[in-house]
């Protein structure tokens, strides 16, 4: 399998279904060895009194815990690197922080602060809404992607999406009242999503979120086996893997051809055709010397 990595602006724009089983098999794996705690207290920003059993976590990994009765928590067996620190409890704004990990615990505290969002009103309609449940499929296919990992991807409270669509700019916009809550059977995750961000043109999408996941359990050892190879060919088709391929010089061994692209801009003077640009303004680029130890 070979990977013709052309445009770059157009690799960084991935879409969830990656996101969904990019980061868990190194971050498993990494959670079962010794490593650093990340402790801390949370509070009511306004009273300042303790907010026990809070969700604590590390976004986009099954890495969580509770806050107890006096609003302490504790993760640990966390390794070196950057993270996104994440607080969710019920009734309150979702917190985050960026924090880096770098050989020694760390300690980081919170003050929540009450979410201004209250529930006024339901409707319960007697018919169904084509046009949002028309709209819900174009953002199913927009989240998760296609393909066979993505038809297994359901979202269990799709009434708490709403859409708005532009005809005059064509962009496509979604907005959430609560997490998402999507159920992977690819893969073997529950996953609680805060949306932060969706929209989509014909220029591309752009998706912000948080993510919780948790895995789901089976005795059936077939399903077992399934969700490891579908985490392992997921986590190889993503961009970390790519990344983690280049920094370790094995891209050539894990099957990635990376080229520069060196076509000019205006039209007319370059196609988009691979063959016929390739050592004329595409040229296979090699890293070994771009690759610098921080």
């Amino acid at each position: 399998m070979q990977f013709q990595i052309v445009n770059w602006q157009l690799h960084y724009m991935v879409r969830i279904y990656t996101l969904l089983g990019c980061l868990f098999i190194s971050v498993s794996l990494y959670s079962q060895e010794e490593g650093i705690t990340i402790s801390g207290r949370i509070v009511d920003s306004e009273t300042l009194e303790p907010l026990p059993f809070t969700h604590v976590f590390i976004d986009q990994t099954t890495i969580v815990t509770v806050s107890d009765e006096n609003g302490e928590y504790k993760l640990e067996h966390v390794q070196n690197g950057e993270y996104k620190l994440v607080f969710s409890f019920v009734g309150y704004e979702v917190y985050f922080k960026t924090i880096a990990v770098t050989g020694s615990d760390v300690r980081v505290s919170a003050r929540l602060v009450p979410s201004k969002n209250t529930l006024e009103s339901v409707e319960v309609k007697g018919s169904k809404d084509k046009v949002w449940e028309k709209q819900l499929k174009q953002f199913h296919k927009i989240f998760f992607g296609e393909g066979d990992i993505a038809k297994e991807c359901k979202i269990l409270n799709p009434w708490v999406l709403e859409f708005d669509y532009n005809g005059w700019s064509k962009v496509f916009k979604a907005y959430a009242s609560d997490k998402l809550l999507i159920e992977n059977n690819a893969l073997g995750y529950t996953i609680e999503c805060t949306l932060q961000g969706f929209s989509y043109d014909k220029k591309g999408y752009k998706i912000l979120g948080i993510y919780k996941f948790e895995e789901i359990n089976t005795l059936d050892a077939k399903v077992a086996a399934k969700w490891m190879r579908n985490r392992r060919r997921s986590y190889q088709g993503s961009l970390r893997y790519l990344f983690k391929s280049i920094i370790d010089n094995h891209e050539t061994e894990n099957g990635y051809e990376i080229y520069s692209d060196s076509r000019p801009s205006l039209v007319g003077y370059a196609t988009n055709l691979f063959s016929t640009e390739l050592n004329k303004n595409l040229f296979r680029l090699n890293l070994k010397d771009k690759i610098i130890p921080t």
